[in-house]
């Protein structure tokens, strides 16, 4: 089980998975009667964002290669 304790902002971040039980024994282990003052701070992972490809639009079969309509947005 990994947590970083923080005594001066009394915080508690896990670093991994942990069962409850577990993580309440080891904090009463640790702090003894203290360990109820402490907050529990959620480490936020930053998802991975998917950029799509360009995106080309297929020519239409009225439409000139060389000479494409013009789009302004």
């Amino acid at each position: 089980m990994k947590f970083e304790l923080d005594t001066e902002n009394k915080t508690i971040k896990l670093k991994e998975d942990v069962k409850l039980s577990d993580l309440v024994q080891e904090l009463k282990d640790l702090l003894d009667i203290d360990w109820e003052n402490y907050t529990l701070v959620v480490d936020k992972k930053k998802d991975d964002i998917n950029i799509p490809p360009i995106y080309t639009p297929p020519n239409t079969p009225n439409q000139d290669p060389n000479n494409p309509y013009k789009i302004y947005c």
